[in-house]
């Protein structure tokens, strides 16, 4: 989480935009794509529930996670 902390302060400091192919727009979340079986797993990092969305090919997906949940979406 602190990398990804650090990674939006850089973003926010160059006036760049943190929305970003296969990048959470929350820093207390990640996400993974597996291109071999068209998988994307969006999982929490923190003790909060939090709301979270990936662009992944120009579309977006949302998950709601708990506490250290992760979310699986198959993408076609």
């Amino acid at each position: 989480a602190n990398t990804r902390l650090l990674l939006y302060l850089l973003l926010a400091a160059t006036h760049q935009s943190k929305e970003r192919e296969l990048m959470t727009d929350d820093y207390r979340t990640e996400c993974a794509y597996y291109e071999g079986s068209h998988v994307l797993v969006i999982y929490n990092n923190s003790e909060e529930t939090v709301e979270a969305r990936v662009v992944l090919d120009g579309e977006s997906y949302f998950a709601s996670l708990e506490a250290y949940e992760s979310k699986t979406f198959q993408i076609n």
